[in-house]
């Protein structure tokens, strides 16, 4: 699936190909920065890094903060 990743470092947003069974922690790892957080829209708290994608609610197109 793809989902939309929103970045401060500089990259603004891109879009990337992820499994649904990547956990949010593979994800921080592969796209982020060290020490970073991954927030769904709207959200009031960081999604778990132990979370798979699909557990955390990210869906294709969603976007991730």
């Amino acid at each position: 699936m793809e989902i939309y990743i929103h970045s401060r470092a500089g990259d603004g947003l891109k879009l990337v190909d992820v499994e649904p069974s990547m956990t949010v922690g593979e994800l921080i790892a592969r796209e982020g920065e060290a020490g970073a957080e991954a927030w769904l829209e709207d959200a009031d708290a960081p999604v778990g890094t132990m979370a798979t994608l699909s557990e955390a609610g990210i869906e294709h197109r969603s976007h991730v903060h």
